[in-house]
């Protein structure tokens, strides 16, 4: 019992001696923003990361956006529902029937611009205190590129869902990940300031076809088709609208 006692009273003698280091692992199966971006390729494999939730914006754009238009018609074949039962709800605008469990459902298109938002954010704020020894073009190019995909995803989120909130720093803390929804005109301002950022560091294409990554071209027709739909926003509210 003795013995037991001494042994008991060591061990916590150890663990206060030590704190809490014993706790604060790194992950040894994966890679983290801590042991990632050294080197330009890196930073690359990054951006490209960033580049694939884009996937989601076009696939969930089929039922969200082109089945909801006049662009495309949707015929229901109630002998035969098929796979269909859930994503036809989108072209319904029978929002209440998505649901996580639904297996068929195209997908979580808030979710997937704000994964895509928390990459660019990464790569931003990465670039600001590690540069990876790389050149300044370099960098510019990366800053162009993540700073075109950040107003993109937001442009996608404040089209379909208004206000939304503003994450524009690498998420460190529990705190960083809860915001308050900003106002529409707030999402609009970010947009444009991430497209005057992005629109000098990027690049004109100088051969066909293209890489499929953004270019100043790109960047530029964001930034024009926001502020057409912005100024058409704007000129919809009752005193503006009467002045027309």
């Amino acid at each position: 019992m003795k013995n037991r006692f001494i042994y008991t009273f060591l061990v916590l003698m150890a663990l206060s001696a030590c704190g809490d280091d014993f706790l604060d692992l790194a992950p040894e199966t994966s890679i983290s923003s801590a042991s990632f971006f050294k080197n330009e390729d890196q930073f690359n494999q990054a951006l490209i990361g960033a580049y694939s939730n884009l996937r989601g914006v076009a696939f969930m754009g089929i039922y969200m956006d082109e089945m909801r238009s006049d662009n495309t018609f949707f015929t229901r074949y109630a002998a035969d529902r098929g796979t269909e039962l859930d994503v036809e709800a989108m072209a319904s605008f029978l929002d209440d029937r998505f649901s996580s469990a639904q297996r068929n459902s195209p997908g979580n298109r808030y979710g997937n611009a704000y994964q895509g938002i928390a990459k660019t954010n990464t790569i931003l704020s990465q670039l600001k205190t590690n540069d990876a020894g790389m050149d300044q073009a370099s960098i510019d190019a990366i800053t162009g590129e993540a700073s075109f995909l950040r107003a993109f995803y937001y442009f996608d989120l404040v089209q379909h869902f208004g206000g939304v909130p503003l994450q524009i720093e690498e998420i460190r803390s529990e705190e960083d990940a809860f915001l308050p929804k900003s106002s529409v005109d707030e999402v609009y301002a970010r947009i444009i300031s991430d497209l005057e950022n992005a629109i000098p560091k990027l690049s004109v294409p100088t051969s066909f076809p293209q890489s499929g990554r953004a270019t100043k071209g790109a960047a530029k027709m964001l930034l024009a088709y926001h502020i057409c739909l912005n100024l058409r926003r704007i000129m919809q509210k009752p005193k503006l609208s009467s002045l027309i």
